[in-house]
């Protein structure tokens, strides 16, 4: 909640005095960074915060290394992992991965990404960023531009600003690259004011944030479909010359065509800055994790469940619905029925893992994926 939210922008401040020393705050601590993904800002910055507050490291980068080619289950991975370690960090190509981590792990667990669906550090790392910069997030005009259908990072920030008021959003994308229509419809049930279709020339100069998203190229099927792509989400010095001095320029990052080098030495540029907050705000989720009690970090995400204790564990049997996202965690872990109710209307036709909608089969259905 937005209460939570403010607790980690108040301790990564004072965390600040730290990014570049080293503080003994998680001496005793062991950090299990567990990347079934590729990464390299979510990783270093999370291993070099644990290590700035005294923590030990254990984990991979890289899942060859480890039994899954023995088809070892995510499942036993975290337990193993919670084993071993106080606290879990987890990237992980299944939709709703974290959650089932959660489920299973008896210590804290972090999403440090799942899927197409949540990047919940990253979108408070952007949040932090505005806060440094204008004091505040509310009562910001932003525009979120690229590629956003399979944006985890962007998905994620656009979730959080429910937890904002006033925010004012424009969503820029080419054809049939649209933001999640999940995530369009938590963010006008919670008030916040989402224009699609605009031109970026056209509204550039009402931005305070304009956020850059990868248009990723590996997904056009058609290269003169990118070209366009480029054409409607690139940044240029035209659209700079239109916007407030006072706006800036933001981008998870790695960026391609879409952000060119040149817009580097502007005075709106903060992606730099904003990847470098990755350390303070790593630093204080760490921090309040092991002394403050939270079990997981996904609250940022008014989508993602809590946590279910082992006495609502539900009976291993194949429910007659399963659920109709092809990426979701319950298709490859046979663990995740354990934590999903036979009865799909205790869950309104929703997935616990990622929220999309459930197939109902027959009774006698024996395909639970």
């Amino acid at each position: 909640d937005r209460c939570a939210i403010e607790l980690v922008f108040e301790t990564t401040d004072e965390m600040q005095r730290y990014r570049k020393s080293r503080v003994g705050l998680l001496d005793d601590q062991i950090v299990c960074t567990l990347f079934f993904e590729p990464s390299m800002r979510t990783r270093l910055s999370f291993e070099s915060a644990a290590k700035r507050l005294g923590a030990s490291i254990v984990g991979f980068s890289d899942p060859v290394t480890t039994r899954i080619n023995l088809n070892e289950s995510l499942a036993d991975m975290i337990r193993m992992a919670s084993a071993y370690a106080n606290i879990i960090v987890m990237r992980h190509w299944l939709d709703g991965a974290a959650q089932l981590a959660a489920d299973i792990a008896d210590v804290p667990v972090i999403n440090a990404g799942d899927g197409t669906l949540h990047h919940p550090t990253q979108a408070l790392i952007d949040f932090y960023t505005i806060r440094q910069e204008f004091g505040c997030v509310s009562n910001r005009k932003i525009a979120v531009v690229g590629g956003l259908q399979n944006s985890r990072a962007a998905a994620s920030f656009c979730l959080g600003l429910t937890h904002f008021e006033n925010v004012q959003l424009w969503l820029i994308n080419p054809d049939k690259h649209d933001m999640r229509p999940d995530v369009v419809h938590l963010l006008q049930k919670n008030g916040v004011t989402v224009v699609e279709g605009e031109k970026l020339e056209n509204i550039v100069s009402n931005l305070d944030v304009l956020y850059v998203v990868r248009l990723q190229k590996e997904r056009f099927s058609d290269i003169t479909e990118y070209e366009k792509a480029k054409e409607i989400c690139g940044v240029t010095n035209y659209h700079l010359q239109k916007a407030a001095p006072k706006m800036i320029v933001m981008h998870c990052l790695p960026r391609t065509e879409e952000l060119p080098i040149h817009i580097d030495d502007t005075s709106n540029a903060r992606y730099f800055a904003q990847a470098a907050n990755g350390v303070p705000i790593r630093m204080a989720l760490l921090k309040l994790l092991t002394t403050h009690g939270m079990h997981t970090l996904n609250y940022i995400n008014k989508s993602t469940h809590g946590k279910i204790s082992a006495k609502q564990f539900f009976p291993m049997q194949k429910p007659s619905w399963s659920c109709t996202n092809k990426n979701c965690a319950v298709h490859a872990e046979e663990e995740a029925i354990r934590y999903l109710p036979q009865n799909v209307s205790e869950i309104n036709f929703k997935c616990r893992y990622c929220d999309q909608p459930m197939k109902q089969h027959g009774v006698a259905h024996h395909d639970y994926c």
